[in-house]
C-alpha cells in the first residue's frame, strides 16, 4: 500500500541541500562582514585614542617647553618679536632703532626693561618673574644683552661709556657713563626737565638691571644722572631725584615710591612664601620712628659698610636692621649717591611741602 507522503526525489532533495547552502554562505558572509565592520570600528576607536594621547603628549610637551615671553625676546636662539604681529619687533630689530622710535614708541620698553610691577602704561605686557631673574643671573648672555639695550638708552639720554682715554681726561674709571656731543641738547630734548615720562623710563631701567644682576650699571646710571642735573642748575625735580636714589640703594624689593602708592612689597624679592604679605616687615620710609630702619639710616648705613670694605670693591652688606634678610650690593658708585642724597634732600623737603609734580605711569 502507498504511503500517502511520497519520498522526496534526487531532485527535491539536491534543490533542498542547494537551499540550505545558499542560506549558510549567506549567514556566514553576515557573520564576515558584521566581524569586519566591528574590527574596523575598534581599529579607528584605537586610531582615535592614539590620536588624542599624541595630541596630549604634545600639549604637555609645548607646555613644558614653553618659554617666557621676555626670554624669548631676550634669547638670540628665539629672538622672538615683543610684538608678535609686527617682525620687526625682535630684539636685534631694536637695537637698530632711531632715537625718533625710542623717543615716540611707547610699547618696547617694558620688554627690554621689564619689572615685577605691571604697567599702567602698557599693561598687557609681561612681568619680571622668579624664573626669569633666575634665567638672567644664570645667563651671562642675556645680562650681555641687556648691558647692549642699556648702552643703546644711554646714548639716547646723551651719554657714551668712557674708554681708556676719555676716562683720564674726565677723570673717572674706564666705563663710566660720560657725555656725548651735544649732550645738552640731547639730554634736555630726553629726560632733563623738571618731569616727563622719560624720567619713568629712567626708574624702570635702574630697577630692572638691578634685579636682573647689572648692580653697577644701575648705580653708575644714577650717578651720572645726578651730576648732570646737579651741572644743570637741578632741573629735575628732587622727587624724581629721591625715586631714582630709592631704586639705585634700597633692597630690590621695594617698588618705586613705595610706600606712597599702593603696590606693595615683591615678596618672591624679599624671600618670603607667596602666601605671606611683608609689606608690614619692611619700612625704610622716611619719617619712620626708628632712624636705624628709616632711608637716611639705612643709607648711613651703606656708606660705612662701603668705606669698611676700602671702597671700589664690590660686595654684600646687611643693612642696619638684621631682622629681615634684606642686602644690596656694594658699588663704587655708593658714596657718591650718598653725597648726592645729601646736597638734593634739603630740595625733596621743600618740595613736599609744596604740590607735588603730576606723576605719569612706568
Amino acid at each position: 500500500m502507498q504511503s500517502e507522503v511520497e519520498p522526496e526525489s534526487d531532485a527535491d532533495m539536491h534543490s533542498g541541500s542547494d537551499s540550505t547552502l545558499t542560506e549558510l554562505e549567506s549567514t556566514s558572509s553576515v557573520r564576515s562582514e558584521s566581524e569586519r565592520s566591528e574590527s574596523e570600528r575598534s581599529e579607528s576607536e584605537r586610531s582615535e585614542s592614539d590620536s588624542d594621547d599624541h595630541m596630549q603628549s604634545a600639549s604637555a610637551s609645548a607646555s613644558e617647553t614653553e618659554v617666557h615671553p621676555i626670554l624669548a625676546f631676550y634669547d638670540s636662539e628665539h629672538n622672538a618679536p615683543f610684538d608678535p604681529e609686527d617682525p620687526e619687533t625682535t630684539f636685534e630689530q631694536v637695537m637698530l632703532w632711531t632715537d625718533s622710535e625710542l623717543e615716540h614708541r611707547h610699547d618696547y620698553i617694558q620688554h627690554l626693561f621689564p619689572i615685577p610691577e605691571v604697567s599702567g602704561a602698557n599693561p598687557n605686557a609681561p612681568v619680571l618673574t622668579e624664573e626669569v631673574r633666575d634665567a638672567f643671573i644664570a645667563d651671562p648672555d642675556l645680562q650681555e644683552n641687556m648691558r647692549r639695550a642699556w648702552v643703546m638708552m644711554m646714548a639716547f639720554f646723551g651719554w657714551e661709556l668712557a674708554t681708556e682715554e676719555m676716562a683720564e681726561g674726565a677723570h673717572v674709571r674706564v666705563g663710566y657713563p660720560v657725555p656725548r656731543r651735544h649732550f645738552r641738547d640731547l639730554a634736555e630734548q630726553t629726560w632733563l626737565q623738571h618731569s616727563n615720562h622719560n624720567q619713568l623710563r629712567i626708574t624702570r631701567i635702574i630697577r630692572s638691571m638691578r634685579i636682573l644682576g647689572l648692580y653697577e650699571e644701575a648705580q653708575m646710571m644714577t650717578s651720572a644722572l645726578m651730576d648732570a642735573d646737579e651741572a644743570a642748575q637741578n632741573v629735575v625735580n628732587a622727587e624724581t631725584l629721591g625715586i631714582w636714589f630709592d631704586t639705585s640703594i634700597r633692597p630690590v624689593c621695594y617698588p618705586p615710591m613705595f610706600p606712597k602708592n599702593d603696590v606693595p612689597v615683591c615678596d618672591w624679592l624679599l624671600g618670603l612664601d607667596p602666601d605671606e604679605d611683608g609689606t608690614e616687615e619692611v619700612m625704610p620710609a622716611d619719617d619712620y620712628e626708628d632712624e636705624s630702619i628709616s632711608r637716611q639710616g639705612f643709607l648711613e648705613g651703606a656708606s660705612l659698610d662701603y668705606e669698611a670694605e676700602g671702597g671700589g670693591h664690590p660686595g654684600i652688606y646687611e643693612p642696619h636692621f638684621p631682622e629681615h634678610p634684606l642686602s644690596a650690593v656694594l658699588t663704587p658708585d655708593v658714596q657718591s649717591l650718598y653725597q648726592h642724597y645729601e646736597r638734593f634732600s634739603p630740595r625733596l623737603r621743600s618740595e613736599r611741602d609744596s604740590e607735588s609734580p603730576e606723576r605719569l605711569s612706568l
